[in-house]
């Protein structure tokens, strides 16, 4: 057996929130080893009064603060899986310890690797020699991928997990600006001298469609927010290289906080990487915890938009909860882009339990919706919105010059998607 020790970031500072066991055998490694949770005791003294509470005070929207342990049987407790690194920062950290993949490193990833992953969850670091403080990096240092500035990233942790199941995703890192425009890795510097947070993401390769689809991923925020859909800032493309305005870092009375965040696979207890569920139980996980009833439409527009633009990589972990110390909802887009051109073809992840060829049987999620407590006219309403939001994408791609190649692989199909749309609409 072996023992983790979490903290979490709460009331401006990190705290030890509790221990993960790890029960392994020759039949059970890896992320089939049986775990469990337990709330440490001072911890729950600490918030005696948010006693039962899911929201940023929890590791997880289904660990619940309280004083039994919760074990997963079979499987990691899931809201691990989101913040252990996974597809290219997980082959850096092989080839950096030099190390051969297999269940026999995940906990030494898990320890090593989630030394400050996204959200306000994250493994105690044994105590080792503070290195001296680097005086940070240009931008310039960053969009040419200097070796020194690699090194450093691996050493402190920035990098992060992969978008896809896909070989080869996109690396990316998870980086500071201090107030003298310097880039650090995050964490590496006091949160008083951080200016802002930052995800950057590079094409995984020197492929023309690697950097078209990077290319287009900063427009196709645009769009979402064109159509209304929940994104964070907009995004900047410069030299080959994507920088993402992080929202799970938020600034208020004068000092940075962590926001908690959790995939919505980590809500269904998927303890497995590269799986999705059906839309339906997606669903039924945000009418379960969301405290903003828009969510339910939100996310079957995002769907919808995915279908309609060729974002295939909708998998359970590219949507998630933001928690704050008293709401659950779901946090703005991310991973949003036009993935079924990738080379590697990937296949759409979620579909509805009716789906063919990717176009959703309208009347099963007029049902769907009636049992999550929609009435028929506002059923109606919200189909009609989204047809009316939807037909502006052809202009938006002409607004933001999507390339003709790609969009024409891309929305494929639209015509037929719309189609569906109308025809219920017309029944309704």
């Amino acid at each position: 057996m072996r023992e983790i020790e979490l903290e979490i970031f709460i009331r401006v500072h990190w705290e030890k929130v509790g221990t993960v066991e790890f029960f392994e055998s020759p039949q059970n490694q890896g992320l089939r080893a049986t775990t469990h949770f337990t709330y440490h005791p001072s911890y729950i003294e600490n918030h005696i009064d948010e006693l039962g509470c899911r929201t940023s005070a929890a590791v997880s929207v289904n660990y619940p603060i309280n004083y039994s342990p919760i074990k997963t049987a079979g499987g990691w407790a899931p809201f691990l899986l989101d913040i252990v690194p996974s597809g290219a920062a997980r082959r850096f950290w092989l080839e950096r310890v030099k190390r051969g993949d297999g269940p026999d490193v995940e906990i030494d990833l898990l320890t090593q690797g989630a030394i400050n992953p996204p959200g306000n969850v994250r493994v105690v670091q044994d105590q080792k020699p503070v290195p001296a403080r680097h005086p940070g990096f240009s931008k310039d240092d960053i969009l040419s991928r200097d070796v020194d500035f690699m090194s450093y990233a691996a050493l402190h942790g920035a990098w992060v997990a992969g978008s896809s199941g896909a070989p080869g995703e996109s690396p990316k890192f998870l980086l500071v600006v201090d107030r003298q425009n310097k880039w650090h890795a995050d964490g590496a510097i006091p949160d008083q001298d951080v200016q802002s947070h930052w995800l950057v993401k590079f094409p995984r390769s020197k492929a023309t469609r690697d950097r078209q689809i990077l290319e287009a991923e900063a427009h196709y925020y645009s769009i979402a927010t064109d159509l209304g859909l929940q994104v964070h800032k907009p995004l900047q493309w410069q030299n080959n290289a994507l920088f993402i305005p992080r929202f799970d870092r938020l600034y208020e009375t004068n000092q940075w906080n962590r926001l908690g965040f959790e995939s919505l696979n980590s809500s269904l207890k998927v303890t497995e990487f590269a799986v999705s569920r059906p839309h339906e139980e997606y669903l039924a996980a945000i009418h379960e915890f969301s405290d903003r009833s828009a969510d339910i439409e939100e996310y079957i527009l995002r769907d919808f938009v995915n279908i309609v633009m060729g974002n295939t990589d909708n998998h359970g972990r590219n949507t998630a909860f933001l928690k704050t110390s008293n709401r659950i909802e779901l946090s703005p887009l991310f991973d949003f882009a036009p993935m079924a051109y990738d080379d590697a073809g990937i296949l759409r992840a979620t579909k509805w339990i009716n789906e063919y060829y990717s176009v959703p049987d309208f009347k099963h999620i007029c049902k769907v919706l009636e049992k999550l407590e929609r009435k028929p006219h506002a059923i109606h309403d919200f189909l009609k919105d989204c047809r009316n939001r939807l037909q502006n994408i052809p202009q938006l791609m002409d607004k933001y010059k999507i390339d003709q190649d790609l969009r024409g692989h891309v929305t494929k199909k639209y015509d037929d998607f719309m189609k569906a749309l109308e025809n219920q609409l017309e029944k309704m």
